[in-house]
């Protein structure tokens, strides 16, 4: 089978990030174990040479996971991507209102769940070879700057 790719976006919160990247990974371990091999990758804006914006890495993703902020959930959007929301309070910004009818996960069951949906369906009709290339390209420049 084909392999799918999960990126998840930080949320600038190093606690809570901390236990974001760990439930991401067990819930590849487990995803890919169901006999589909999953990449699972986390992107911090905490990080030294963060890529974001990260449109040009989302265009390669089979789902997103992501809080409900103003430029993952209207990137992802516009891009025709699957995502799941785990959207927080702000004091600014209402996440819970802006992804009111879209995937959310309150639990990491409901996560795991949204995500096996997405990923046992076919990919994004939109996810095109080009923006994968573009994507994977992208990612290795990342990568060499870290």
């Amino acid at each position: 089978r084909e392999a799918r790719l999960v990126l998840a976006l930080g949320t600038r919160e190093r606690l809570l990030e901390r236990a974001e990247r760990a439930l991401l990974e067990k819930l590849r371990a487990r995803l890919s174990a169901s006999g589909t091999p999953v990449f699972a990758r986390y992107f911090s804006p905490l990080d030294r040479a963060s890529p974001f914006p990260a449109m040009p890495l989302l265009r390669a993703a089979d789902a997103v996971v992501a809080g409900g902020g103003y430029h993952c959930f209207h990137e992802a959007r516009s891009l025709g991507i699957r995502a799941v929301f785990l959207p927080g309070a702000r004091r600014y910004d209402d996440q819970f209102l802006r992804v009111a009818g879209e995937r959310v996960a309150r639990s990491p069951e409901d996560l795991e769940a949204a995500l096996r949906a997405i990923l046992s369906s076919a990919p994004s009709a939109r996810r095109s070879r080009r923006d994968c290339g573009a994507a994977a390209a992208w990612a290795l420049l990342w990568k060499k700057r870290t």
